[in-house]
């Protein structure tokens, strides 16, 4: 009866046996020799220090601009002084 071929949604799908295992990778895991481990635990000691100091130069940076924002605004209360002691 009916002539055309499944459509690609029709199909059923996989069970979950096959399902589970292309969660993984085909790779084995090994583990870290001791150089290899002692590289990665220098590389996060890094990390973290880096981590660090751009968490401090972020709040440098905050506090900096907060302060440039302060004298720009008493640079313009003395300038509107100064010029009303002009008028004087």
């Amino acid at each position: 009866l009916d002539s055309h071929p499944p459509s690609a949604t029709s199909q059923p799908s996989l069970p979950p046996a096959e399902t589970s295992s292309h969660n993984h990778s085909e790779v084995p895991t090994e583990p870290l020799s001791p150089a290899e481990l002692r590289r990665f635990e220098e590389l996060m000691v890094r990390r973290g220090r880096f981590l660090s100091d751009y968490e401090r130069y972020s709040t440098c940076r905050k506090t900096f601009t907060a302060c440039q924002k302060t004298v720009v605004v008493l640079k313009t209360r003395l300038l509107k002084r100064v010029a009303c002691w002009t008028w004087l």
